[in-house]
C-alpha cells in the first residue's frame, strides 16, 4: 500500500520478477516512506495518547490493568484504519476476498515466470514488411538505470553532471520531454523492449515482438551484455533477462543469483566487450548495453574517481530535509551521473572509431527520487510527479547521417514534443531497418506521421 497497489497481481509481478539489487532499492526507501505515514496527524495523536491513556487509568480510575484502556484506544485506532482503507483507492481495500485474490495473483506470476522457455519456442514473429529508410549498419542500444532527467546538465540543470556530453551536444539528438511507463525496471523494459504498451489489450509483453527478434528479422547479429542480475528474487530468469538470451552472443557481468549479491562491478567492465563485438566478422550488428549505474546505493556504482561531488555542495540547499547524510547520498547520486556521461561518450567515441554508419541511442529504463521534493529517496511506483522524467539521447555518425537525412530531421523535428518510451520500440524498428505489422508510424519519432498521443505512468493517464 506505501506503492498505491495493494495486494494485486502486479505486487507479486514486482517481488518475483524484481532482480535482488531492485528489490533491496525498494526497502531502502521504506524508511522514508513510514516516516511520512508515522509524521501524519492520526499516528502522532495515537502516540501521545498511550502515556496519558495510561496515567488516567491509574491515577483517577485506580486500574491495576492499565494496558485495557490502551487496548481499547489501539482497538478505536484499527477501526478508524479499516474505515479510512475501506473508502480509498479500491485497489488498496482489504477485504475476506483478499486471501484468494492474493493466492491467484502468485499463481498467475510464478506460472508467467516458469513458462518463458515453452513461450520462446512457441512464439511467431510478425510478418516483416520494408523499412521506409535505409537502416544504420551498427546500432548499440544503451539502457541507462534510476536516471533523473532533473539532475543531467545536458537539460540544463546547473551543475557539471554532464560535461562530456554537453561539450558535444551539437552532434546529438536530445530529447527533452521523456516519460517511461514505470517506475521500476521490469515493468517499464517489458514496454520499451517489445510492442506492448500501456493501452495494449493484454499485460503479457511475450505476445509481442521484442528487440532481439526485430533485429533477427532484419538480418543481424545480436549482442546484449549486461551489468544486471539475469535471475530474479524467484531464482527464475526475469522477462528481461529472457529477452537478452535470444541474442546470438550473451554475457552478464553482475551476479545471476542472490548468494552472489557482493559481485556487483562497474559498467566500463562492459566496453570490452563491446570492442570484441564491433571488431567482429558481421556486417549487421545490434548490441544492447545494460547499465547499473545509479541503481541502489549510488556510490558502489562508480569508481573513487568520480569521487567530484560532496555533501558540502548542498550545504546552502535550503531545502529543510536535506540532512548531512542526504547531502552525501545526493552527492553520490550527482556522482553516479557524471559516470554515466563518461561511460555514453566513451561508447560513442568506440563506435565512431571502430565502424561507419551507426548509431548510439541511449534512455534511462526509469527515473527515480532523490530527495527532489521531499525526503524521498527510491523508486517512484505510484504517482506521477515531475521528478518521473527520463533522459534519452541519439548520437549518428556522419555516414548514417549522410544517407538518412530525412530520418536525422525528423529526429531533431519531435526533439521538444511529448514523448512515452512506452512507444520507442517503433523508432527502433526504422533504425533496425525492418517494420512488422505491428509497427505504428503515429509512434516512430523518425516518421514524418509521428504524432503526441496520450501518456501513461503506472497506468494512470498523464497528459
Amino acid at each position: 500500500m506505501l506503492y498505491g497497489f495493494g495486494i494485486s497481481t502486479r505486487l507479486f509481478s514486482l517481488i518475483l520478477e524484481s532482480n535482488p539489487s531492485e528489490a533491496l532499492a525498494y526497502v531502502s526507501s521504506l524508511p522514508s516512506s513510514f516516516l511520512v505515514l508515522f509524521s501524519s496527524p492520526l499516528f502522532l495523536a495515537f502516540l501521545v495518547s498511550i502515556p496519558v491513556c495510561v496515567y488516567l487509568a491509574r491515577r483517577l480510575f485506580a486500574l491495576r490493568y492499565a494496558y485495557i484502556p490502551t487496548l481499547i484506544l489501539f482497538a478505536a485506532a484499527c477501526a478508524l484504519s479499516v474505515y479510512h482503507v475501506s473508502h480509498s483507492n479500491k485497489s488498496q481495500r482489504f477485504s475476506l476476498s483478499t486471501l484468494p485474490r492474493a493466492a491467484t495473483a502468485y499463481h498467475r506470476c510464478a506460472n508467467f515466470l516458469s513458462n518463458y522457455e515453452y513461450i520462446a519456442h512457441h512464439y511467431n514473429p510478425s510478418t516483416a514488411v520494408d523499412s521506409l529508410f535505409a537502416a544504420a549498419q551498427n546500432v548499440v542500444f544503451i539502457i541507462g538505470e534510476s536516471s533523473n532527467r532533473n539532475f543531467w546538465q545536458l537539460y540544463g540543470y546547473p551543475l557539471r553532471t554532464t560535461p562530456l556530453l554537453a561539450q558535444m551536444a551539437d552532434s546529438l539528438i536530445v530529447f527533452s520531454d521523456v516519460l517511461p511507463p514505470a517506475g521500476n525496471t521490469s515493468k517499464a523494459l517489458a514496454n520499451v523492449l517489445t510492442f506492448k504498451n500501456s493501452t495494449s489489450n493484454t499485460d503479457q509483453p511475450y505476445a509481442y515482438p521484442n528487440i532481439i527478434s526485430l533485429a533477427e528479422l532484419s538480418h543481424r547479429r545480436t549482442y546484449w551484455f549486461s551489468n544486471q542480475e539475469r535471475a530474479t528474487w524467484s531464482q527464475n530468469t526475469s522477462f528481461v533477462g529472457f529477452i537478452s538470451q535470444q541474442a546470438d552472443v550473451c554475457q552478464h557481468l553482475g551476479y545471476h543469483f542472490f548468494d552472489e549479491l557482493s559481485l556487483q562491478r562497474l559498467d566500463q567492465e562492459l566496453l570490452p566487450l563491446l570492442s570484441s563485438a564491433l571488431a567482429d566478422s558481421a556486417s549487421r550488428r545490434l548490441i544492447v548495453l545494460h547499465m547499473i549505474c545509479s541503481h541502489n546505493r549510488f556510490v558502489d556504482t562508480y569508481p573513487p574517481s568520480f569521487n567530484v561531488f560532496s555533501a558540502v555542495d548542498f550545504q546552502s540547499d535550503p531545502r529543510p530535509w536535506l540532512t548531512p547524510s542526504r547531502q552525501q547520498t545526493l552527492a553520490e547520486y550527482h556522482n553516479a551521473i557524471l559516470y554515466t556521461d563518461w561511460f555514453i561518450h566513451q561508447v560513442i567515441q568506440s563506435v565512431s572509431q571502430s565502424t561507419s554508419n551507426s548509431v548510439v541511442f541511449y534512455l534511462s529504463d526509469h527515473s527515480i527520487e532523490v530527495f527532489d521534493q521531499s525526503r524521498r529517496l527510491g523508486h517512484n511506483t505510484q504517482r506521477f510527479t515531475t521528478s518521473s522524467f527520463v533522459p534519452m539521447l541519439l548520437w549518428a555518425d556522419g555516414a548514417f547521417r549522410a544517407a538518412n537525412p530525412t530520418l536525422v530531421d525528423n529526429l531533431r523535428l519531435h526533439t521538444s514534443l511529448r514523448i512515452s518510451s512506452d512507444n520507442i520500440i517503433h523508432t527502433l524498428s526504422t533504425l533496425l531497418g525492418v517494420h512488422t505489422s505491428d509497427y505504428i508510424p503515429s509512434s516512430d519519432l523518425a516518421s514524418p506521421a509521428f504524432a503526441e498521443s496520450p501518456r501513461f505512468f503506472e497506468g494512470q493517464r498523464v497528459d
